[in-house]
């Protein structure tokens, strides 16, 4: 029974820092930011990861960080501050 709630528990953490990440790449693959606002998002969503779940910041500098720059790069931002 507590190795399912922990599980259950993990579970959610994740889904809520995969919202949060998916969040932020639609935005800037649609959104119109320009880098600056891109990059302070990028900030903000790590900074909530760690509240949700700091003991992943690891795989979210591995992982999600890079993923981030790598949609800043590919895709058209705006130019507007």
């Amino acid at each position: 029974m507590i190795q399912e709630k922990l599980l259950q528990e993990e579970e959610e953490r994740l889904f809520r820092i995969k919202t949060v990440v998916d969040r932020l790449c639609d935005r800037i693959r649609f959104g119109g930011l320009s880098r600056e606002e891109a990059e302070r998002s990028a900030c903000s969503v790590r900074a909530e990861v760690e509240h949700i779940a700091p003991d992943k910041m690891a795989v979210y500098d591995l992982i999600y960080a890079a993923r981030f720059r790598r949609l800043m790069d590919q895709f058209p931002l705006s130019n507007e501050q």
